[in-house]
């Protein structure tokens, strides 16, 4: 299991970097989750159309803004990339991307349209799809109470190389965990100087329950200036891991 840390720059780090790997590929940002897709790269590459679930505590911790990134270098990379937005709650890709929230899954999990309907296009980012959360039902909708969710998944790993799946918090809702029974990866987004302590660990007790899954760790929110490089992007993300622990020793129990 991998601990990847994602440096952002500025008091409004999140704010002004949402969509980094697009407006700026060269930066220092953009390098780290090119770094961090290449750890994903690694981890995932036994069996073809993987699906990877990623989730936090809380709301606010990154998670959206880390799905997104990491879905436009797997594009970039060549691969035919879906985000798939789970989070009916409380969406945020559709934002970040620009696209229209609805029609989406929740109106397909509804019956209302067919799954080929909903798929939109990201300008500007080829081999790019997304299935947004689609309008917050009235009565929210039961991941556990219906298989419906598994057919979806199972019917769309045919057409795409890699799926991206933007869950729900771990803490506020029990659809994660539901759905974690249908991917073959699971990553914890952890905000570094936001995410309280006793979060993250209900988080690993409950991601304990399916450990052979748990890809690893991304801390997000780390506004630290970072060093100026030319090259060596790789080697500092390197070393960032190497020093974990010793920068904060109950993150990494995680």
């Amino acid at each position: 299991m991998f601990v990847f840390e994602i440096i952002y720059e500025g008091n409004n780090a999140m704010k002004n970097t949402n969509l980094v790997t697009l407006n700026e590929p060269a930066s220092f940002i953009s390098e780290s989750y090119k770094i961090l897709r290449t750890n994903l790269n690694y981890l995932i590459t036994d069996e073809p159309n993987q699906v990877v679930l990623f989730t936090s505590s809380t709301k606010l911790e990154g998670k959206s803004t880390t799905v997104a990134n990491v879905a436009i270098t797997f594009a970039q990379e060549g691969k035919k990339v879906l985000i798939l937005e789970c989070d009916l709650r409380c969406p945020q890709i559709y934002k970040l991307m620009n696209i229209q929230r609805s029609p989406g899954i929740a109106e397909v999990l509804n019956d209302r349209f067919m799954i080929s309907e909903v798929i939109q296009k990201v300008s500007g980012v080829d081999n790019l799809d997304i299935i947004t959360s689609g309008q917050r039902p009235v009565t929210p909708y039961d991941f556990q109470g219906s298989n419906k969710i598994e057919s979806i998944i199972l019917d769309l790993r045919s057409i795409y190389d890699i799926i991206l799946i933007d869950a729900p918090p771990l803490l506020n809702v029990a659809d994660t965990m539901v759905l974690s029974k249908y991917v073959d990866g699971i990553v914890l987004i952890v905000a570094l100087h936001d995410s309280k302590i006793e979060d993250a660990l209900k988080s690993k007790k409950e991601l304990d329950k399916v450990k052979d899954k748990v890809l690893g760790v991304v801390l997000t929110k780390d506004t630290k200036k970072k060093k100026r490089y030319s090259y060596g992007y790789e080697n500092e993300a390197k070393r960032m891991l190497r020093n974990k622990k010793r920068k904060n020793k109950q993150l990494k129990k995680l």
